[in-house]
């Protein structure tokens, strides 16, 4: 499966490569948000909500589809690009857009931006796992989604303890109490309270 290399806000246009225009014609013209209705959240986009992402994510198209027919023959299509990058597998063909400030296949732009703003519209249709190019944009993904799970703080939850000194804390154990403290060694209380250690299980 060869990949078609795209840039962002760029405008194609052929007679030649009708097919390879024409097997995207499922997603041309069509916004993001319907696009993930309709692909029942198959599509890896970041930030994960459009009411997060300022540019309106939602609302802006993948890329525009124009074709022109003559006789019942489709003679010329005008592929257009939007602001979006990322990889797109359909119909058996694979399309990546790439920065459109990038020279060559290495996106170097592209990485720079996302290492520097992590503001980043990633789109993926069940692209082939030979192409290595979603992994480069899912390591600058991470740290950021590390930062915040870390701000959520550590995991906590209400664990029982059980003791058996002077300090009277909690529900005391009456038996308990009564067969391991006699004559007067301490009391049993039983305790619940929020922690960070779990218990291995």
């Amino acid at each position: 499966m060869a990949t078609m290399i795209l840039r962002d806000n760029t405008k194609y246009s052929s007679s030649d490569k009708l097919g390879e225009y024409l097997s995207f014609n499922n997603i041309a013209n069509r916004k993001i948000s319907d696009l993930l209705d309709d692909r029942g959240n198959d599509l890896l986009i970041y930030p994960h909500s459009f009411s997060r992402c300022e540019d309106e994510m939602g609302s802006q198209y993948l890329f525009s589809l124009q074709i022109n027919w003559k006789e019942n023959k489709c003679t010329k299509a005008v592929l257009e690009t939007g602001n979006m990058v990322g990889f797109i597998g359909m119909n058996g063909q694979s399309v990546s857009i790439h920065s459109r400030f990038s020279k060559n296949t290495e996106d170097f732009f592209l990485h720079y931006m996302l290492q520097k703003v992590l503001c980043i519209n990633v789109v993926s249709l069940s692209h082939g796992t030979a192409n290595e190019q979603i992994f480069n944009s899912l390591l600058y993904l991470f740290p950021k989604l590390l930062k915040e799970a870390l701000a959520q703080g550590l995991y906590k939850e209400y664990q029982r303890d059980e003791y058996n000194d002077a300090n009277v804390r909690g529900t005391i154990d009456i038996n308990r109490h009564l067969k391991t403290n006699l004559p007067f060694n301490g009391v049993k209380p039983k305790t619940r309270c929020m922690n960070f250690e779990k218990s291995v299980k």
